[in-house]
């Protein structure tokens, strides 16, 4: 598969622009964290590794929030709910 300029599948990069949205480097780093991860992963899970990276400036934690929630809407990632919440 075709890689872009920050390294994410260009199917990714065209999923993302097909719902009007852009790719930036925040949701790039999102998704790459996500494909890092083996299995289900929280949102503080992503938060970490992203922010562990030393090239990478800090990321909030509602940044992260807001980009996985957009993620979902556009249907490339799947949110499940812990029990009891």
């Amino acid at each position: 598969m075709a890689r872009g300029a920050l390294g994410e599948d260009m199917s990714i990069a065209d999923a993302v622009r097909a719902n009007g949205r852009r790719l930036t480097i925040q949701r790039s780093r999102i998704l790459e964290a996500l494909r890092e991860v083996p299995g289900h992963s929280t949102a503080e899970q992503i938060h970490t590794l992203v922010n562990d990276r030393p090239r990478d400036p800090d990321m909030a934690l509602s940044t992260v929030y807001r980009n996985l929630e957009a993620l979902v809407e556009m249907g490339l990632v799947v949110a499940f709910a812990r029990p009891g919440n």
